[in-house]
Parts: structure tokens; C-alpha cells; sequence
């Protein structure tokens, strides 16, 4: 058989197909020879965007240098704590870099799939895909934007590995003291009643209180998507730098030094660390009761983290530090993003951050005063970087996009 020129038309059978027009028809027929063209010309697409790319790093990293300068102290200081006190068998810096391996693409994925939803059903062009394919271009995948976000995105690994580290290693040369007073002072505040129990009438319901458990673990969704938005957005870099300096510091002064200075378990160990009787028995006897109903995961955690302690252990998240709260000073950094950025997302962050609260005193996590604290703390830090970023980077408040 002679072979014969491809002809879109005998392709089509009649009365099964429409017949295609003859713009597609002429089209078609001239695909193979468009062929050598298209590909060179995404290859020349290719090697723009890749020379405009590493055009922007040098720029991005320079922006960022204070940022990675903390990050990389932070790092050294956590592996000569780890050595000097004699605890290096928790001495893993690297720990989160197989999590983050592998939640990084379903981020990318996400974050895609939501403008892909947002301009089908929101925006509703006549052409969805050409616009996502434009918008992938132009704006979520720009050159720039990647830059942006490259140096904080290939740094964080170390500043949350390091966290997991000190935060392990605290027992070592910081024995649990603080819970005695911490639980009085608690008592002391809220007019000589644990505020566990004035929360109880509203609070001790099974479905609330599993409500409760949920919104604590979406804490750590709410945190990742937050920086990776401020990773990479091209918007306000000087809101960009007070948050992310400001969550680098928190994790450092408050869930590092503050919790080294107040060393204390928390209430679901009160009886495992002090001994007598156990003011928060009635609270642990009815999570146990609502697990029967609801898997509660914090009970999970809980003994997971213990186990951590006990063994002297390093895992994703091990480490026990009641004062004070991380889960609260980083949902209070978050408000106070939501308000710089609008102000529905303010109303829920905060509201979050509300629900943080309760849920660490309703599920045994932290005494009150533990989230107060860090509040607070936060709230410093947030005001002292915000400082920083303006008078001694001088970063503008606002860049052309």
C-alpha cells in the first residue's frame, strides 16, 4: 500500500460525526509541518523563562538574607544544644524534609486546582482554559513569583527541625518545674477556679468538644498555607517580611527560650510529673469518655508525645511544652495578617484563634495563662519586626506588580 497524505475528512464517517469545517480541515492539514516550528518555539519559551528565573534569584535571596541569617543561627545554636547537653540521639535537623517533600506538590496542586475552581465558576470566561493557562503564565507562575519564594521555601525545613530539636532537648538541661505554679496562678486569675472548669458547662458536650479537636489540628493547615502564600506573593513586602520574621521569631524566643525559662508539661501529665492529687483528673476522665464516642486525636498525640519524652525519641512534632503556647502565638500572628489583608479575613482568623484558645485549655493542652503569654509575646514580636522591616530594611510598603 502507497502511502497517502493524512485527510482529516476521510477520518469522519457520515452520519456519525459532524463533518468538521474547512478552517479546521486546513488547520489539520498543515499540523505536521507547524510541528518543528511549535517545538522550537516552546523550546526557545523554555530557556526564556528559565534565564528570567535565575535572573530574580540573586535579588530574591538578597531580600531575604536577614530572614535565612536567623534561620541558619538558629540551626547551629539548636545542633550545639542537642551535642552540649548530651542529646544528640534527638539531633535530627533534617526531620521534616521527607513531609515536606512530600506536601509540597499537593500544595502546588492546590493551590492550582483553587484558580482553576476560581475562574470556572467565578470569573466564567468564554475560554476557562485559555485564561488559566494565561493566568499560569503571567501571574501564578511568573519568573519572579517563583524567585520570590524560593529562598524561604529551601530554609524553612531547618527553622522547623530545629524547633522540633530544642523543643526535645528542653528536659534535658530544663527539668519540668513549672506546673505547681503555673496551675495556682491559673487558679489565682480566674477567681480560684481552674479555667478548664468554668469553660466546662459550655464547653462539655462530646460534639463540641470534637469540634474543638478538629480546629486544633487544622491549626497546622492554617499555618502552611498562610507562609506559602506569604512565600510567595508579589504584594507588600514590608506585611510580607513582619509576618515571616515575626513566625521565625516565635518560634525561636517563644517556643524556644520562653519555653526553656517556664519548663512545664502541661495538664494531660500534671499527674505524671507532680506528685499528689491531680486537679485535672475530672477533665482527662471525660476526654476519655468522649473517646469512646469520637476519636479524639489529641488523646493520640498526647500519649504519642509522651512516649517521645520517655524514650528520649525524636518524630514529627515530639517534644512537650506547655508555657508557653505555640499553637496560640502563631494563630495570633495570624489575626493580625488576616487584618492587614482584610477585613473578612480577619473576623476568621481570628475567630480561629479564639477557638485555638478554648481548645487548648478544654483538651488538656495548656493552662490558661500559657495562651495569654503568648498572646502577648505575639503580639510584641509582631510590632518589633514591623519596626524592623521599616526602619533598618527600609522594604516599601507596596511594589508595582
Amino acid at each position: 500500500m502507497t502511502d497517502q497524505p493524512f485527510n482529516p475528512e476521510s477520518a469522519v464517517e457520515i452520519g456519525a460525526l459532524p463533518r468538521p469545517s474547512p478552517l479546521t480541515v486546513a488547520w489539520l492539514s498543515t499540523l505536521p509541518q507547524r510541528l518543528p516550528d511549535l517545538a522550537e518555539s516552546l523550546r526557545r519559551g523554555a530557556v526564556d523563562y528559565a534565564i528570567e528565573f535565575v535572573g530574580e534569584l540573586p535579588a530574591a535571596f538578597r531580600r531575604d538574607a536577614w530572614l535565612i541569617g536567623l534561620i541558619m543561627v538558629y540551626t547551629v545554636a539548636g545542633a550545639w544544644i542537642a551535642v552540649h547537653f548530651e542529646a544528640a540521639s534527638i539531633l535530627s535537623i533534617g526531620l521534616y524534609f521527607g513531609v515536606y517533600s512530600f506536601i509540597l506538590p499537593i500544595t502546588l496542586f492546590l493551590f492550582f486546582a483553587g484558580r482553576a475552581l476560581y475562574i470556572a465558576l467565578i470569573v466564567r470566561p468564554k475560554s476557562p482554559l485559555m485564561m488559566l493557562l494565561s493566568d499560569l503564565r503571567h501571574n501564578l507562575g511568573q519568573p519572579r513569583r517563583l524567585a520570590r519564594g524560593l529562598p524561604m521555601l529551601c530554609f524553612l525545613p531547618f527553622l522547623v527541625g530545629t524547633f522540633s530539636v530544642t523543643k526535645a532537648a528542653i528536659p534535658f538541661f530544663r527539668p519540668f518545674s513549672w506546673d505547681v505554679r503555673l496551675e495556682q496562678w491559673d487558679r489565682w486569675l480566674h477567681g480560684g477556679v481552674a479555667p478548664w472548669q468554668l469553660l466546662q458547662p459550655v464547653l462539655g458536650h462530646p460534639l463540641i468538644t470534637e469540634l474543638l479537636n478538629v480546629n486544633y489540628n487544622v491549626w497546622f493547615f492554617a499555618l502552611w498555607f498562610t507562609c506559602f502564600w506569604q512565600f510567595f506573593t508579589l504584594r507588600g513586602p514590608q506585611q510580607r517580611m513582619q509576618f515571616l520574621l515575626s513566625m521565625a521569631l516565635s518560634w525561636i524566643l517563644i517556643g524556644g527560650v520562653l519555653a526553656s525559662v517556664f519548663s512545664s508539661a502541661g495538664p494531660c501529665y500534671f499527674d505524671r510529673i507532680v506528685p499528689g492529687p491531680n486537679p485535672y483528673a475530672p477533665l482527662m476522665a471525660y476526654l476519655h469518655q468522649v473517646d469512646q464516642t469520637y476519636d479524639l486525636w489529641a488523646l493520640n498525640t498526647q500519649q504519642v508525645l509522651w512516649d517521645g519524652y520517655s524514650l528520649h525519641r525524636l518524630d514529627l512534632g515530639v517534644g512537650i511544652s506547655a508555657m508557653p503556647s505555640m499553637h496560640i502565638a502563631i494563630a495570633t500572628l495570624l489575626a493580625l495578617l488576616g487584618w492587614r489583608t482584610s477585613r473578612r479575613m480577619g473576623i476568621m482568623f481570628t475567630v480561629f484563634a479564639v477557638l485555638i484558645m478554648l481548645g487548648s485549655v478544654h483538651l488538656g493542652w495548656h493552662y490558661a495563662l500559657d495562651g495569654y503569654v503568648s498572646a502577648v509575646c505575639a503580639l510584641l514580636l509582631w510590632a518589633g519586626s514591623g519596626w524592623f522591616v521599616r526602619r533598618v530594611m527600609r522594604l516599601p510598603a507596596e511594589v508595582p506588580v
